[in-house]
């Protein structure tokens, strides 16, 4: 079983530069990028046995661990955790997605912890679109493990989840 780790990752404008640290060994299929401004990391691609872990990153505006302009999916994973992540001004502490943001079908604890958000979405911001044929979705189903949203916090709304204004809630067939 791997396990994917990414920590202490504070990103700051000040006209140095900056690096991330991974540590441990990334398995086949799993790929790690960074954007400087708009987030900690996004892995994809896990192999239903690694574990996924986000903690102490720091965005600047949004998406303190994950930003993201498109969908966000975390799907055939161990575990999960975001811990202690922020989006110092902005929404998502954890997680900054549009449209959708699906955590399904992990084999392990799923834990969102003490994460910060300036504006909204302490743990998970929606951004929603001007589609307004279209519901913003946050579906977490079929997972085996526990799931758990505690000490997450916003500025304004939202302390865990943020949908947005067509946002929608699935919980559905998670065993754990």
């Amino acid at each position: 079983v791997c396990r994917i780790e990414i920590a202490h990752s504070a990103v700051t404008y000040d006209g140095k530069e900056h690096s991330i640290a991974i540590e441990g060994r990334l398995p086949n299929g799993v790929t790690v990028s960074y954007e400087y401004y708009k987030g900690g990391a996004r892995v994809d691609g896990a192999d239903g046995k690694s574990g996924v872990f986000f903690t102490y990153n720091t965005a600047g505006t949004e998406g303190g661990a994950i930003y993201s302009d498109s969908k966000v999916s975390l799907t055939g994973n161990g575990a999960i955790k975001f811990d202690n992540n922020t989006a110092t001004t902005g929404a998502g502490g954890a997680i900054r997605g549009v449209r959708e943001i699906t955590i399904t079908d992990n084999a392990g604890n799923i834990e969102f912890k003490g994460n910060t958000a300036g504006t909204t979405g302490g743990a998970i911001y929606n951004k929603s679109t001007l589609d307004y044929y279209k519901q913003q979705w946050v579906r977490i189903n079929r997972n085996t493990g526990n799931i758990s949203f505690t000490g997450n916090k916003a500025g304004t709304n939202g302390g865990a989840i943020d949908m947005g204004h067509m946002g929608g809630l699935e919980l559905l067939d998670n065993t754990g």
